[in-house]
């Protein structure tokens, strides 16, 4: 599974959206709204990792999901600042 699938999943839990039939938000909405967020949280923390966010095409690499290389804290910061951004922005 790719970053766009377990990232999303834990955004979409942390702002209550997880009723597949009727989701708040596009699957396009989570996904840029978690590569802005990436972007954010590489200027906020120095993980130790490097990565290449490319915010007009939605693009994340190396992906911190790997199994061989799993980034948890990045992934963890990541996902809470997305439910920032979208909870602010519902505010």
């Amino acid at each position: 599974m790719s970053w766009q699938g377990q990232m999303s999943t834990v955004l979409r839990y942390l702002i209550d959206d997880v009723d597949s039939a009727s989701y708040k938000f596009s699957d396009d909405r989570i996904e840029t709204t978690l590569i802005v967020a990436a972007q954010l949280v590489t200027l906020e923390v120095d993980l130790g990792n490097t990565y290449t966010i490319n915010v007009e095409a939605c693009s994340l690499s190396p992906d911190p999901t790997d199994a061989d290389t799993k980034d948890n804290a990045f992934i963890n910061l990541t996902c809470l600042k997305a439910a920032c951004v979208i909870i602010g922005s519902q505010v």
